[in-house]
């Protein structure tokens, strides 16, 4: 990870991440072949969005597919290697009616995880 030099501003820097997945198979002959590569990153760009807020770039899962845990959750990788995790969820428990609606938008969401407020040392 290196901070992009055009996008020092002040205290702030701008980072360029990349995700690397590393795929491991038991039986490695054809198992990972081009089309299902290109289906794996159709997926993820469907379940995951990029939003800027400023000159950061926060990670908004949109759609968490089968993990119930969360219905939309945020991720942020602070300069200083703090990472900072957001999330919601309709409904409390088995036992309680959830909401009709998210109260968070995506944007929402993403702001709250750069807050400094949530910016753990």
């Amino acid at each position: 990870m290196s901070p992009n030099p055009a996008n020092v501003c002040g205290q702030g820097t701008s980072y360029n991440l990349h995700v690397h997945l590393v795929f491991t198979t038991t039986y490695r002959r054809g198992a990972l072949t081009d089309p299902i590569l290109t289906r794996c990153e159709q997926i993820m760009r469907d379940v995951c969005a990029v939003v800027a807020v400023g000159l950061a770039q926060v990670g908004v899962v949109v759609r968490p597919g089968r993990d119930d845990r969360f219905d939309r959750w945020s991720a942020y990788w602070h300069p200083d290697g703090v990472m900072v995790y957001v999330a919601q969820r309709a409904k409390l428990g088995d036992d309680r009616p959830g909401l009709t609606a998210l109260p968070l938008s995506v944007p929402q969401l993403a702001v709250l995880a750069v807050d400094e407020r949530f910016h753990l040392r």
